[in-house]
């Protein structure tokens, strides 16, 4: 297996990305980028939102834990997005699945493909990867709505309870005030 610039540029930001979420507990097998700089005030100030963790969720999965729950439209709004963003992954729609990106995503994912690839696109890079993906990684998960949209200030976690009986978290970006995803891969949450 050749080991090429490309890979281990992603490899890089699978490894420390791990390593940031480790601090948050569960596994995780996600991408994700920095924060935006959009809009700044905290989605749940004026929603009243709850800091309970999310229900029927394991309190050993962080993110379900994570700031307060956002308001009902804000979750419609995020579990909109990620099934588009989902779907369009799973379909191998990779420009879809970069409009739904938060904007250091994309721009950590191009920075990715530059040197080995010749400047290529977001899209050009994530189908370029995913040839390489073992079967079932790149599937989509989400069998309905999110169940919870966990935020604090700009960042948060979509959790919801998806296939195979299994916990999911993606990491959420707010820019301009609407959420978009902040990483390429779920994450798997403990149960129990």
């Amino acid at each position: 297996m050749e080991f090429s610039p490309v890979r281990a540029a992603v490899l890089t930001m699978l490894v420390v990305t791990m390593g940031l979420l480790a601090g948050c507990g569960g596994s995780s097998s996600s991408t994700t980028g920095g924060t935006s700089g959009g809009a700044t005030e905290s989605s749940t100030a004026s929603s009243g939102g709850s800091s309970a963790p999310a229900e029927g969720f394991s309190k050993k999965a962080k993110p379900a834990s994570f700031g307060e729950e956002a308001s009902e439209e804000e979750r419609d709004q995020a579990s909109e997005l990620l099934e588009r963003n989902m779907s369009a992954r799973a379909a191998g729609n990779y420009e879809v699945q970069c409009e739904t990106l938060a904007a250091p995503v994309v721009k950590t994912i191009e920075g990715s493909g530059s040197s080995a690839l010749g400047a290529k696109s977001c899209a050009e890079v994530l189908e370029a990867e995913a040839k390489k993906a073992p079967p079932g990684l790149l599937a989509n998960n989400l069998v309905g709505p999110i169940n919870a949209l966990r935020v604090e200030g700009n960042n948060g976690y979509a959790v919801y309870h998806g296939k195979g009986n299994n916990d999911y978290a993606m990491k959420m970006e707010k820019e301009n005030g609407e959420w978009l995803v902040a990483a390429t891969l779920t994450e798997t949450l403990p149960k129990g």
